[in-house]
């Protein structure tokens, strides 16, 4: 059997994740999201969809619960992300593989553990929706989602995520579940690990990849992601450093039922 494969790069998500010297991972209080706000939505907007977003754990000390989830729902609905790449940078240096989710899945399953971030999103909807649009039976002035998948409007959505962290954000800690920031500022947040985040996700996270190599014949390659569940499939290596992500779909669609043809798949 003859066997082409064509690895089409898809661009990554391209952001820092920061606004104004204001890193939105991790701690950092409601006020200093003001008008650099904007700035880190429009990072986080764009008119073509991106596949995937690398969120890198860092040693447990990068990502807190509570932005994940407002940057699941953000990516969602302003970017149609579909993937986030799960990798663990420790003292190696290198993007050690935690798993592959989907953004509404991680979104949800937060909420579900963390059941004041969802009061706290719908709250800051609310007010916005309050402060900037007539109520009912009156007609805003101008649309409120922009786009099939939900966007908001760049503006709308920074005032979003100001009010989100203003509502999970106090003065004292009433349980472990709630994170110093400093300047006696305290949010409801766990520091993101890979632990927490599998007991967190369950069976959303995506654990499995296939092992590559430039020695692997292709069909193997072509037969090993096509037996992994999922849209999505990462590519590591030995030692389960993650290398790239094959939209697995895709390949299913260009192989065909039969099996008996492979033509390309994308590399995203």
């Amino acid at each position: 059997m003859s066997v082409s494969i064509e690895f089409a790069k898809v661009p990554e998500l391209a952001t820092n994740w920061s606004a104004g010297g204001v890193d939105v991972r991790r701690l950092s209080a409601a006020q200093m999201f003001d008008s650099n706000t904007a700035d880190l939505i429009q990072q986080l907007s764009g008119s073509s969809g991106a596949d995937f977003a690398v969120i890198d754990l860092g040693a447990g000390d990068q990502w807190l619960t509570s932005r994940l989830f407002i940057i699941s729902e953000l990516l969602d609905r302003m970017r149609s992300l579909n993937c986030f790449v799960f990798v663990s940078t420790g003292e190696l240096g290198r993007p050690t593989f935690v798993g592959i989710a989907n953004p509404q899945n991680v979104r949800w399953q937060l909420a579900s553990k963390y059941p004041l971030l969802e009061s706290a999103l719908i709250k800051a909807y609310g007010d916005i929706l309050a402060a900037w649009f007539p109520g009912p039976p009156n007609e805003p002035a101008r649309p409120i989602i922009m786009s099939s998948r939900g966007a908001l409007d760049v503006n709308v959505a920074a005032e979003l995520l100001r009010r989100f962290l203003q509502n999970i954000q106090r003065p004292d800690q009433p349980s472990d579940r709630w994170v110093n920031l400093g300047d006696a500022t305290f949010e409801y947040a766990e520091w993101l690990t890979p632990s927490v985040l599998r007991t967190t996700l369950g069976d959303a996270l995506q654990r499995q990849a296939f092992q590559d190599s430039p020695d692997t014949p292709e069909l193997t390659r072509v037969e090993g992601i096509l037996r992994r569940p999922g849209s999505f499939v990462a590519l590591v290596e030995s030692d389960q450093t993650f290398r790239a992500l094959v939209d697995r779909t895709a390949l299913v669609e260009k192989t065909g039922s039969s099996g008996k043809s492979v033509g390309g798949f994308s590399l995203v």
